[in-house]
């Protein structure tokens, strides 16, 4: 589903040394939850950075690559202790909610 409200603005910064202006094709548009990027942005922009990294980590074999390694492998422990812990508070919640309903029933 595409999103059609206007753009709130595109990024556009400068590089240190040589001063020339660098914009990136980041749109941000105004959703239900306020500002945001696209699925699609996200989705190319992943995978870019997998692309990236595994040529300078795997090809290359740079200290940067592996930085960016693990930088990857933090972003994936963080989403799954955050996957673990929704999922733990959602059955805490539903077995509360259910305990509480069965003894309105009876």
């Amino acid at each position: 589903m595409e999103n059609n409200s206007p753009i709130i603005g595109v990024y556009n910064g400068y590089s240190g040394a040589a001063g020339v202006q660098i914009s990136i094709g980041v749109k941000f548009r105004r959703n239900k939850r306020g500002i945001g990027m696209n699925k699609k942005t996200i989705l190319i922009s992943a995978i870019i950075f997998a692309a990236v990294t595994l040529i300078l980590n795997n090809v290359l074999q740079t200290a940067v690559g592996g930085f960016l390694m693990t930088l990857s492998f933090s972003a994936f422990v963080v989403l799954i202790t955050g996957a673990v812990y929704y999922i733990s508070k959602f059955y805490i919640n539903q077995i509360h909610y259910n305990q509480k309903n069965r003894e309105n029933i009876k």
